[in-house]
């Protein structure tokens, strides 16, 4: 079945197939690769826009975190009020920029252990604020900050310093592992256009086999077709079997009306060659027997020459050669010479107008060809009996209008250009 389906689909439509395979593979690649960039994209955009926005917006808390620090560490170690009024400001002024950096991280966060870790730093963040502020009030009253509120200070401000940090590395860590599945996804992206173009390249080779092999087979039968013509007889051609609808199956059907074509052509050049073939031997058998009737007086010779000629120049077994005597009604054909291959006595003796398959032919005065022989008609009796033949060859000798003579032949065939042979002789 899957041969005959295969036979049946035409040289056009296996390019409509074969193609048709390749541009939905080619559209299938480029929606997955379009897929694979789009997501790549995404996480580009993620690294971009999230990842990097959250590392920058802890970098600043930290890096707002060490000014203050500074500040308030020169209002603890300045005795003199010069300066700590400008250091308050700056000191307020971060602290409400990183209040407003830690609201942005808690609204943009999605990851539930940066979440924790923000959380930690918030509440740090308060506490260490309550420290500073107690810190600031006493450099606004020009009173000495107590050790015991250093001491809590430096404490608080070493976990928030350590919070900023872990906060920060767990961000850029994050970023580092978006990094890497973008760069891993970029990679496939890449094996995937590798594979995907080896993969159209095999296909369109594939496609590009089943197209050319399906046409070379094709093309195969014809040629082999050709190759097995007889030039020296192209009366009988080879035929090329059409199995397709095709434009090869259109070149094979071409071939089979050509050399349907060339037999006849041939077939009516075969036929008009025998017959000049047939007329030249003719004109030279009776140009021989011409020749060999000169100087016969006796019609009783000249008739034994005759049918010893004439029967072998037939292709005849037997024949006998019958003389009209006696006039109208009384006339009678009576046998003057035989010729027999076994030596037998070939014919009748006499007969008459009407008598007879003979009689008949010289009543018409037309040769005869008989192939449906009687039951009852012999033509040569020997000491065995009476034998029939397979076909009889009867013709009227005729001059002016009026049978002189029958001749009479036996054979296994006979056919028309005996008869005129038979005529003509």
């Amino acid at each position: 079945m899957e041969k005959q389906g295969e036979e049946s689909m035409g040289f056009k439509k296996k390019q409509y197939v074969g193609f048709g395979v390749i541009l939905a593979f080619m559209l299938v690649t480029a929606v997955v690769m379009l897929v694979s960039m789009n997501h790549m994209k995404k996480n580009m955009s993620e690294i971009v826009q999230d990842r990097y926005m959250k590392v920058k917006m802890a970098t600043e808390i930290q890096l707002l975190f060490s000014q203050s620090d500074r500040e308030l560490l020169a209002i603890i170690n300045d005795e003199k009020a010069s300066g700590t009024k400008t250091a308050i400001q700056n000191i307020t002024a971060n602290r409400a920029k990183i209040e407003s950096r830690l609201n942005q991280l808690d609204n943009i966060l999605n990851h539930s252990q940066a979440k924790n870790i923000l959380a930690k730093l918030q509440n740090e963040f308060a506490s260490y604020t309550e420290t500073e502020e107690t810190i600031i009030n006493d450099a606004r009253h020009n009173k000495t900050v107590p050790s015991g509120v250093i001491s809590d200070y430096q404490t608080k401000r070493s976990h928030l310093t350590a919070y900023i940090t872990d906060f920060k590395n767990f961000q850029e860590n994050l970023m580092s592992k978006a990094m890497k599945n973008a760069s891993q996804l970029e990679k496939t992206l890449l094996q995937m256009i590798v594979v995907s173009s080896g993969l159209m390249i095999a296909v369109m080779l594939l496609i590009a086999y089943w197209i050319v092999s399906g046409t070379a087979k094709s093309l195969n039968n014809i040629s082999k077709v050709m190759t097995h013509i007889n030039y020296d007889d192209l009366t009988s051609l080879p035929r090329v079997d059409v199995k397709t609808e095709d434009e090869i199956g259109e070149i094979g059907a071409a071939f089979n009306r050509m050399a349907a074509s060339l037999e006849q052509a041939s077939q009516k050049e075969k036929n008009y060659i025998e017959q000049i073939s047939e007329r030249n031997w003719m004109q030279t058998t009776l140009a021989e027997m011409a020749t060999m009737y000169q100087n016969i007086t006796h019609i009783n010779t000249l008739a034994e020459r005759f049918i010893q000629k004439a029967v072998p120049v037939m292709a005849a077994s037997m024949g006998a050669f019958y003389l009209k005597r006696g006039e109208k009604t009384k006339a009678e054909f009576v046998k003057i010479a035989a010729y027999a291959e076994d030596r037998g006595n070939p014919g009748r003796e006499k007969f008459s107008y009407g008598e007879g398959l003979a009689g008949q032919c010289a009543l018409e005065k037309k040769s005869r060809i008989i192939t449906d022989v009687p039951e009852n008609y012999s033509l040569i009796s020997t000491g065995l009996g009476e034998a029939k033949p397979r076909s009889i060859l009867i013709a009227p000798v005729i001059y002016e209008e009026e049978v002189l003579a029958v001749l009479e032949l036996a054979s296994g065939s006979f056919n028309e250009f005996h008869a005129i042979i038979a005529g003509t002789l």
